[in-house]
């Protein structure tokens, strides 16, 4: 437990992203993915690519996959 509160912050944020977009990932509710799908999304671009963190990049990456494809199906879906 002691790792949770020693971890940097950058980790923390990145972790944070990734539970947002894990939940995005799994709602089906138009209105919260259009209005948040892109922030979020932009704040994972703004992580991922200054970053010099190798966990904060991984994280970053595994959200966008998440957001990506969980955007890919919300097209699918209206389609």
């Amino acid at each position: 437990m002691r790792q949770a509160f020693d971890a940097p912050w950058p980790i923390i944020q990145a972790n944070a992203i990734y539970f947002w977009s894990s939940m995005l990932s799994l709602s089906d509710n138009q209105y919260i993915l259009a209005v948040y799908h892109s922030q979020v999304f932009d704040m994972l671009v703004g992580k991922l690519s200054p970053s010099p963190d190798a966990v904060v990049r991984a994280t970053s990456s595994a959200a966008l996959g998440l957001l990506l494809k969980s955007s890919h199906l919300c097209h699918v879906k209206v389609t």
